[in-house]
């Protein structure tokens, strides 16, 4: 199982040290490089502060002129023929509510990109959505072993331009039933989540934008120390992926 996680990753990687540009960056505890690529959790309590999943976008220059809201499409694949009950977090999942959506960035404490949704002109007329497709959710995703997020936010008002590195959401993982009485299997196994698409939304031309390459890197792990070398993901710049096009890896 933990070979079939590094030739998915390997698929889904591109290389962290190109440029930033126009896209989409996934990182724990921070946005963009700033954050990290992967997540190490013991494991071993089902209380503490919970990990922080930031996504964030570049937007094409010069075309996010008036923008009334963001949607970031996150998929995410455990080893194994099925999802592992720990990241079975939609309803009636193992730990259904386990994973929660915060779309103000500078109140969970982050700061090193633009918090469109948390400046003051917004914070207050946010219209946010967010949810997740597992095997156990109807619908459920488009995969037994893994679980898609969808992280939306719409401005109500006080909308105005992006154009440098922008927060799209932060995902907050927590740390219930992970021990004891009622916990779920599998927090210690190794997972891959891919910002797959950012989509930008406004009323003016150029109309919505829909981001779905990488900025600097638009993949994150979680319990990367527990795979084989060379580990998940190991950067290959040439090669670049959707979900759909490694389903043959799993069949």
């Amino acid at each position: 199982m933990k070979k079939i996680l590094v030739m998915t990753c390997t698929l889904l990687a591109l290389a962290a040290g190109m440029a930033s540009a126009a896209g989409n960056n996934l990182s724990w505890g921070e946005c963009g490089l700033t954050g990290i690529d992967n997540q190490i959790f013991a494991c071993s309590v089902n209380t503490g502060l919970p990990n922080l999943l930031v996504g964030s976008v570049i937007p094409p220059a010069g075309q996010a002129v008036q923008v009334s809201g963001m949607l970031g499409i996150v998929d995410l694949q455990t080893a194994g023929a099925t999802l592992t009950p720990w990241w079975d977090v939609g309803t009636p999942g193992c730990r259904s509510g386990a994973v929660s959506a915060s779309y103000n960035a500078t109140a969970e404490g982050l700061g090193a990109c633009n918090d469109y949704f948390g400046d003051p002109a917004r914070a207050n007329f946010l219209l946010p959505l967010f949810n997740v497709q597992s095997p156990s959710t109807s619908p459920a995703s488009s995969g037994p072993n893994r679980v898609r997020f969808k992280f939306a936010c719409a401005v109500g008002g006080g909308q105005g331009a992006m154009d440098v590195e922008t927060y799209v959401f932060v995902g907050k993982v927590s740390h219930t039933k992970t021990v004891g009485t009622g916990s779920c299997a599998g927090c210690l196994n190794a997972a891959c989540l891919v910002l797959n698409q950012v989509e930008i939304d406004q009323t003016v031309a150029p109309g919505n934008l829909f981001v779905t390459n990488s900025a600097n890197r638009n993949f994150a792990t979680w319990q990367n120390a527990i795979i084989d070398p060379p580990g998940c993901p190991d950067a290959t710049p040439t090669q670049k992926r959707t979900w759909g096009e490694i389903k043959s890896l799993y069949r």
